[in-house]
């Protein structure tokens, strides 16, 4: 089964429903300039992770109950209920506590931790010239070889969406570590909706080094007040595959990463993979004024830096390179 074909199976797998209410996705990051930094710009920095808590990709730390795993199937509706099969399955309401970030040099333990480095490291990024993003075939690529020290750290790499006010990101994640998802000392590949109200992610699947990975973002029905998100990955070498379903408000997604890495409790240069860089090849990318149009676009691609991010870790080989088609070159 290929990519594009494991992805359809996995959209006609459920019918979609419309929904009426608005998404509790302001909190914290709504009133914030433009740009990646204002993903995390107005959240408290935070030394330690609370307890309770727990770093979710995009430059989160979100508490645990406002954290949740979508049954294969499920729909994540604007009022932070579940559906399934026109049947609601669980119902959270709006997140009670607060997000933070993690700052640089904080430790993910109790013990410290010096020259740690947390948060996002190396990115591309583009914007839309129309109203949205509607659809992203993200680029492809390969699971690289596990870490040479095992010093409790967390590795995300993932293209991404993230929206016009920067309070929302969905995203396709390959992980390593332990996540509010799961794993341990191994890889694994799961899909996000992260806002300011309850965070969702797919079943994590374990992937291995060498796979082969893909990723397909894209509204596949909207209404007056929610847009209907697929948010899937593949592992086009093994033929297994993840997804979440998930509704947000009307603010447009209009900003785009086509490779990221993010990292947190590295210390040391051997945290991060033993084979690099991890290149993330050439998205394909539609746009539109509306939520049904599909106009191809490819947008000026820029690139942000270890310096950018005021990563306080380690700088071993870091450094990021971007392709005129948004190929993402992340090394470390």
């Amino acid at each position: 089964m290929s990519y594009r074909n494991a992805m359809f199976w996995a959209l006609g797998a459920f019918t979609i429903t419309a929904c009426g209410s608005a998404d509790d996705g302001q909190g914290e990051g709504s009133a914030v300039s433009s740009g990646p930094e204002a993903l995390h710009s107005t959240l408290e920095a935070l030394d330690r992770v609370p307890t309770g808590y727990g770093v979710v990709p995009g430059g989160f730390l979100v508490h645990k109950d406002c954290i949740h795993e979508v049954p294969e199937g499920a729909i994540v509706e604007t009022d932070d209920s579940l559906t399934l099969k026109g049947k609601t399955i669980a119902r959270y309401g709006p997140c009670a506590h607060k997000r933070y970030r993690l700052a640089q040099g904080g430790s993910r333990r109790t013990a410290e931790e010096p020259g740690t480095g947390n948060g996002w490291v190396e990115s591309n990024w583009g914007t839309s010239s129309q109203t949205m993003f509607t659809n992203l075939y993200t680029g492809t690529w390969t699971v690289p070889g596990n870490p040479t020290a095992n010093d409790g750290q967390l590795l995300y790499f993932f293209p991404s969406l993230v929206s016009s006010t920067w309070d929302t990101i969905v995203q396709d994640v390959m992980q390593w570590g332990s996540s509010p998802a799961g794993g341990g000392q191994n890889w694994g590949m799961a899909t996000w909706k992260v806002g300011g109200g309850q965070t969702y992610h797919s079943t994590l699947r374990t992937v291995y080094a060498g796979d082969q990975l893909n990723g397909h973002i894209q509204i596949i029905g909207s209404d007056a007040t929610s847009q209907t998100w697929f948010i899937g990955m593949v592992d086009a070498t093994r033929l297994t595959y993840t997804y979440v379903t998930a509704k947000t408000n009307t603010n447009p997604f209009s900003n785009v990463q086509g490779g990221v890495l993010e990292a947190y409790g590295v210390t040391q240069c051997s945290d991060f993979p033993s084979s690099g860089p991890t290149y993330f090849s050439a998205v394909t990318l539609y746009q539109g004024n509306s939520y049904t149009q599909q106009n191809l676009y490819n947008p000026s691609w820029t690139t942000q830096p270890y310096t950018y991010w005021g990563w306080t870790g380690p700088t071993c080989s870091l450094s990021v390179s971007t392709g005129t088609q948004g190929e993402a070159w992340l090394y470390y």
